[in-house]
């Protein structure tokens, strides 16, 4: 038998996808909800809910179906009862063949004795009434392992599976709401837009491991029920997407020391090229956390402004018009007559990504035939945090000879 599909999902305030930022940060979430701040992703997260309610449709009531049967239907005409920001979205292609794929990979997991849990409600109750969550998928293999999956749909950043925060509060959920004991845990992340890496990232730890970051956790929420929580800023404000950063007091506070120093040092071309690597890098930190929290204020005034809230010295206005034909039908045949094939553009083969968009069949080839190659565009600056390997310049005999010189 399926599981049943939940429909609409409650939220938790420390809920799992917002544990970077509660497990770092005890005011920050409070505090938001004193100030009636509400987190809104716009319409690139009303695109993730759609793709999630497809995946839960095909691991539930829609197991059997072709995900292709999805293709130009509206979410509301085969999943009435997903969240209500999703059920006008029109699914395309890539969504389809995403939440299909997810499918397949949340199955390759199941054997005789597992079970099979989707988008079931996790409470860690326990640690505190208002936290918990809700996982895409786990399957329950008793006595050997406990997989947790989950299904990102965006394609901005990067997620990985190891020691993240957010699966690990649904691994804790599900392991207090499982009737048996495991030897292990693994955290699956299903990324199928993501621009580095692979797509798909696991992370298995013991099982044993679970109770460490239970305590961490239980920590960090009595924490976060003080009156005088403190916002702490760091890392977790943008990669745990706090809908607090742009006001923020301590952030804020952060900033104008960031500005006070970068004043203070007095920056003529002439010092930057004399920097030292450390003090170069040192500069380029507080002029990120700078950037990224103009990058939150500017949000902030246009969201007021969009709400009808003035903003002194600020207004929205219009984006330059461009150009489109009038009726292209139309167009084509007078501008055909007059130009022939003059008017088409080249034709040229789509790019991998587009062809493996065409359905799985394509996506099979093109993978098993070992059609395609990785090619770096370049190296792009980043933190050293990075999961990727750095970059290795290569010695040549140029290179050398200036390092020569130097000596």
């Amino acid at each position: 038998m399926n599981p049943q599909p939940t429909g609409a999902k409650s939220h938790h305030l420390f809920g799992g996808s917002k544990a970077k930022i509660w497990l770092n940060c005890p005011g920050g979430l409070p505090l938001g909800v004193k100030l009636g701040i509400k987190s809104d992703g716009g319409s690139f997260a009303t695109e993730g809910t759609a793709a999630h309610a497809c995946c839960e449709f095909l691991l539930t009531t829609g197991r059997g179906e072709d995900a292709s049967a999805l293709v130009g239907r509206k979410v509301r005409e085969f999943f009435p009862d997903a969240e209500p920001t999703a059920l006008e979205v029109m699914v395309d292609q890539e969504m389809a063949q995403a939440a299909s794929d997810f499918r397949d990979l949340v199955l390759g997991y199941m054997e005789p004795t597992s079970t099979l849990l989707v988008e079931t409600p996790l409470d860690l109750y326990h640690l505190d009434p208002e936290c918990g969550g809700s996982a895409d998928a786990i399957v329950e293999t008793p006595f050997k392992e406990l997989v947790v999956f989950d299904f990102k749909y965006g394609r901005g950043v990067t997620v990985e599976a190891e020691d993240n925060e957010q699966m690990l509060v649904y691994a804790l959920g599900a392991s207090r709401k499982a009737e048996t004991d495991f030897n292990s845990v693994t955290l699956i992340i299903h990324q199928p837009r993501c621009r580095e890496g692979e797509p798909v990232k696991r992370f298995t730890f013991h099982y044993d491991e679970l109770k460490a970051f239970e305590e961490r956790a239980s920590l960090a929420l009595q924490a976060a029920r003080k009156p005088d929580a403190p916002c702490v800023p760091g890392s977790w404000c943008h990669a745990g997407f706090c809908p607090l950063r742009a006001q923020c007091p301590a952030l804020k506070q952060e900033v104008q020391t960031h500005l006070d120093e970068l004043e203070q040092a007095e920056l003529t071309p002439e010092k930057v090229v004399m920097m030292t690597p450390a003090e170069a890098a040192a500069t380029l930190r507080r002029i990120e956390r700078v950037e990224g929290w103009a990058k939150d204020l500017r949000a902030l005034i246009e969201k007021s402004l969009a709400a009808g809230v003035p903003v002194p010295g600020f207004k929205l206005v219009e984006k330059r018009a461009n150009r489109k034909w009038a009726d292209s039908h139309i167009v084509e045949e007078t501008l055909f007559a007059m130009l022939g094939d003059a008017i088409y553009c080249p034709r040229e083969l789509k790019s991998p990504a587009q062809i493996e968009k065409l359905g799985k069949a394509a996506k099979l080839i093109v993978a098993e035939e070992g059609m395609t190659v990785r090619l770096s565009s370049g190296v792009t600056l980043a933190d050293e945090s990075d999961p990727r390997p750095a970059f290795t310049p290569a010695l040549t005999g140029a290179v050398i000879a200036n390092l020569m010189e130097d000596l």
